[in-house]
């Protein structure tokens, strides 16, 4: 049996001692050697992990043309979520407007098919075109517009709402 000092008061305690004579505390037990061992271990395992781990990838760079289609893309995505937020504004029933498709033709035409609750709480199906100069829900302006080969879809920004 050896003495050590106790950590609390500094009084000396017998290693076989449960609590110190002094104040009463345990006496902290030593780490045993298994302890040790598996944490040099794990700490090892890790230190490997990280030395061997594939390096992380170069991040891409545009070129400027990547970036000009990047900003170009982003304004027309800013344009056409301004535009449904104003549609939905429109609704007789706002909450209950939900975008279907929303598509750029290739002549920046966006064009719109949505369903909303109308005057009766009918949820009915319904389009609209946002085209140069021209601002409106007719059908007969959708077919002329909406009908031939669709450039983006912007359908999902009506996460955007």
């Amino acid at each position: 049996m050896a003495l050590i000092n106790c950590h609390e008061c500094g009084a000396k305690v017998s290693t076989s001692a449960k609590v110190c004579p002094g104040c009463g505390v345990k006496p902290k037990k030593p780490t045993s050697m298994t302890t040790w061992v598996i944490g040099g271990v794990v700490l090892s395992a890790i230190i490997v992990s990280l030395a061997t781990a594939p390096p992380e990838p170069a991040a891409k760079v545009k070129t400027p043309e990547e970036i000009a289609q990047d900003e170009a893309r982003e304004k027309l995505f800013q344009r056409v979520a301004a535009a449904l937020r104003r549609l939905k504004a429109s609704m007789k029933d706002p909450s209950s407007f939900e975008v279907v498709t929303a598509e750029v033709t290739p002549a920046e035409v966006l064009c719109v098919t949505y369903r909303a609750r109308n005057s009766f709480n009918a949820i009915t199906p319904g389009v609209y075109v946002f085209a140069p100069g021209e601002v409106t829900d007719d059908v007969d302006a959708f077919n002329k517009h909406c009908t031939g080969p669709m450039g983006q879809d912007f359908t999902y920004a009506r996460h955007a709402l």
